[in-house]
């Protein structure tokens, strides 16, 4: 037997996060120590456990996995290489054969790509003053592999050379397995300003009586948007910062679902402000979206083999070679240098 712990550091520092959020935290897997499952009554918790775990411990929960029916089940999606050698030379009916062969997508559905497809009809009811079109070509970019499935990305653009190069950098980063992604929950954040009169309690004193309604104010934040509350979003934590002695800000972290959330948070915002302004006796000033988005973003990694940035005249290792260099150039020079004063 392997004197090795099953409950390692890891694994404990996610079954004491989840206890001491209240939620059913064991390790499991052959040897009881692989992974760790969590059990919670809704997926918010979760949420909110990935996002501490990763803050704190800087390590990546697997979510929202698929449940399905035991035995075998059919794939709808259809079978798809990304790698098309020579794509390029086919012409663009020829592409859109490639493309429907790969997706099954019906052939007759790319009319809806010609020229004039989108009229000015259709076009007056997407937005507000249309006085006309603007066309771009819609290219496909061939190589990609992410997360161990193909795909063809397409691109909308009018620069020479970015399909390509896009393409290319796909075929070399695929060498090495693909791309890996993954993405936070859809959390951003809504914002209370308060500010405080003259006389008002001091500012511990106005945080302390917010921690203490939290649960309460989060219910408020809910009440504002029952339906995304019922797509599984809604609010998910409430923090109060100092900014001064005389100005606080109260941030309401919100599960956005698929909305970019600008509308939702601003309402969020607006029906907490007069709550606070209540309890703490200071003045609601802004209540408004963050712009600040680091709750809510996309990682992604790679890895290219050397060998893969062979080319004309030059070795892989000397092409990583050369990319080493021009990274750590770019790391002690990240601004560019003062003027070159001349001697008269």
């Amino acid at each position: 037997m392997s004197d090795a712990p099953i409950v390692t550091p890891t694994i404990a520092a996610i079954v004491d996060q989840a206890a001491r959020m209240g939620l059913a935290a064991k390790p499991s897997g052959a040897g009881g120590g692989d992974l760790v499952v969590v059990f919670a009554s809704r997926q918010a918790d979760l949420d909110l456990l990935a996002e501490r775990l990763q803050r704190e411990h800087n390590l990546c929960a697997i979510g929202r996995l698929p449940v399905a029916a035991p035995g075998l089940r059919r794939d709808e999606r259809p079978p798809l290489s990304s790698r098309m050698s020579g794509f390029f030379r086919l012409g663009v009916d020829g592409r859109r054969d490639a493309v429907a062969s790969a997706t099954r997508i019906a052939r007759d559905r790319f009319a809806a790509l010609d020229p004039g497809s989108l009229d000015l009809g259709s076009a007056d009811n997407l937005i507000e003053n249309v006085i006309g079109t603007l066309e771009l070509p819609l290219a496909v970019a061939t190589n990609f592999r992410i997360n161990g499935r193909d795909f063809l990305v397409p691109m909308a653009v009018e620069e020479a050379s970015v399909v390509a190069a896009a393409s290319n950098a796909a075929k070399m980063i695929r060498a090495g397995g693909g791309f890996y992604a993954r993405s936070d929950p859809p959390w951003m954040i809504a914002q209370v300003q308060l500010t405080a009169p003259k006389g008002s309690q001091a500012a511990e004193l106005a945080v302390a009586a917010v921690h203490a309604a939290r649960a309460d104010l989060l219910a408020l934040a809910d009440s504002a948007h029952p339906r995304l509350v019922a797509r599984g979003g809604g609010a998910r934590d409430l923090l109060v910062r100092v900014l001064a002695p005389d100005m606080l800000v109260v941030d309401v972290v919100v599960d956005c679902q698929d909305a970019m959330g600008a509308n939702l948070l601003n309402t969020i915002a607006e029906v907490l402000a007069p709550r606070l302004s209540d309890m703490t006796g200071w003045t609601a000033g802004l209540r408004i979206l963050s712009n600040l988005a680091d709750r809510r973003r996309a990682h992604v990694t790679c890895r290219v083999p050397p060998g893969a940035l062979a080319g004309r005249g030059f070795s892989g290792a000397a092409a990583a070679a050369g990319i080493a260099s021009a990274s750590r150039f770019a790391e002690l020079d990240p601004t560019a240098p003062p003027p070159t004063t001349r001697a008269s």
